[in-house]
């Protein structure tokens, strides 16, 4: 029998084969796997945090931290360089105050110094990386989402606490939230993708030197992104159209417009932290050859 009624979650819209199952409690069944969810990253990605709490999203973990903030009469300042669309994002003002860090810009790929002591860090580009995740998960707080560099399931956000006492108020809220209602089916992808397949770092990264940027520019293309940044993905600006370009889910290397003759080149290739990192900086110019 199902222990579910309509008032719970509605028998209509239920996609879940409760004989599967040893037990046929929604809830509990995605308390498991969400479960099973965390211990797979906490070990996959070396995570020491006391608590991992598994949302919906990155700007649902931010909101979360927020609010639990407030509660401890703290603000958190969006500061200049944080991600775009988090400067509309306006707090109370307290007397006390910690930044909002973007570690890695997706805007222009630069990478954000954390030498503060009390931080708030927005990891979404970092986490998972061959060479920014380490300084990454040494933060405090951090958030990130596990569609990225990951590549695990869309619509999962991670909120990481080191010390759960710091500001226990966060913990508070986020648990809360953690324990509505989401979508098992997305929690079953999760876990499958985690135990399939424990390669979930992108191990692929750009890393141009002077001469590759002067190739690039002689080719169209202006480099934005530091030199040496070690980072996932570049931003080249172009007077190319290449609004068109078809995706080729194959190649190593992708392409999207993020602005007025903007481009976000990102290469991806899966293994572990401890796997040989790949330079794709060649592969790149011949991909921008490959366009033109």
């Amino acid at each position: 029998m199902k222990c579910l009624d309509d008032s719970s979650i509605n028998s209509k819209i239920l996609d879940f084969n409760f004989e599967e199952h040893s037990d046929n409690n929604y809830y509990k069944q995605v308390s498991i796997i969400r479960n099973k969810i965390k211990e797979n990253i906490r070990r996959y990605l070396c995570l020491d945090h006391e608590e991992i709490f598994l949302l919906n999203n990155s700007t649902h973990c931010l909101l979360n931290v927020i609010y639990g903030l407030n509660m401890h009469s703290t603000s958190l300042i969006v500061r200049e360089g944080s991600y775009e669309l988090y400067n509309n994002i306006t707090t109370d003002s307290f007397p006390r105050s910690i930044p909002l860090l973007t570690h890695i810009d997706p805007q222009t790929g630069v990478v954000c110094s954390l030498k503060e002591s009390d931080f708030v860090l927005d990891a979404a580009q970092s986490v998972g990386t061959i060479w920014h995740h380490k300084v990454a998960i040494s933060s405090k707080i951090l958030f990130f989402p596990l569609h990225k560099h990951l590549a695990i399931q869309a619509g999962l956000g991670v909120l990481c606490i080191k010390n759960k006492n710091h500001y226990p108020e966060i913990s508070k809220i986020a648990r809360i939230s953690e324990s509505g209602t989401v979508d098992i089916r997305a929690y079953n992808n999760a876990l499958s993708r985690c135990e399939d397949n424990p390669s979930v770092f992108n191990v692929a990264y750009f890393n141009l030197m002077d001469n590759e940027i002067n190739e690039l520019e002689n080719l169209g293309f202006k480099c934005i992104t530091s030199l040496n940044s070690k980072t996932p993905f570049v931003v080249l600006q172009s007077g190319f159209d290449l609004d068109k370009i078809p995706c080729n889910k194959n190649s190593i290397i992708t392409i999207k417009k993020i602005g007025e003759m903007m481009y976000r080149f990102t290469c991806y290739k899966n293994g572990t932290m401890n796997s040989e990192p790949i330079n794709c900086n060649l592969q790149l110019i011949e991909y921008i050859e490959g366009l033109l």
